[in-house]
């Protein structure tokens, strides 16, 4: 009967951590998106970034002439976010956003940089270390890399998702080696 009772337990608390998982992948996809893609069409189960304000990026100005760009959020209707990012491209900024409506999750906090691999077609990379994903029952650890590859003479329209890959070490202390492709759409 307790040996019932530990694998009941045991399978109650992994079937939570995977839930835990996915919101966790779903929120670090939503927050990091607009910083090189656009706002994803996913969705979580109740939290959304679609109705944010939509920040103009050319990121040929951001690669060509490395200007600084300030991106600002309020909490409001379909935005459950709410901080300023400035992106810069060779130089790293940090990411503080407090969230709402993200499961567990209340705040995601990173450090991050934008580099450029120089060729016809430039491929702008997101590293994102040091990422945090903050909530009631604890810290979820990550990392992201994620491509985009430019054509400037096609401007926005030439741009392609190349994706990336997200990278989760620990969820709520307990050490995890969590790989995934991503690509957001």
């Amino acid at each position: 009967m307790n040996i019932l009772f530990v694998i009941l337990l045991s399978c109650t608390l992994l079937a939570a951590s995977k839930k835990d998982i996915e919101e966790a992948k779903k929120t670090i996809q939503s927050v990091i998106g607009p910083l090189l893609v656009r706002t994803p069409k996913e969705k979580t189960s109740g939290f959304r970034v679609d109705k944010c304000e939509k920040h103009r990026i050319n990121l040929e100005d951001l690669l060509l002439i490395q200007k600084s760009v300030t991106m600002t959020y309020k909490f409001r209707e379909g935005c459950d976010v709410e901080g300023t990012v400035n992106p810069k491209i060779l130089t790293p900024f940090p990411l503080k956003m407090a969230l709402k409506n993200a499961g567990n999750f209340q705040e995601i906090i990173s450090h991050n940089k934008i580099t450029a691999n120089l060729e016809l077609r430039p491929i702008l990379q997101l590293n994102t270390t040091a990422g945090e994903l903050k909530g009631k029952k604890g810290v979820v650890n990550f990392e992201v890399d994620y491509q985009v590859r430019l054509n400037p003479l096609e401007g926005k329209e030439g741009q392609k998702n190349l994706g990336g890959e997200l990278r989760i070490s620990q969820i709520y202390g307990e050490k995890v080696n969590i790989k995934e492709k991503i690509l957001i759409k």
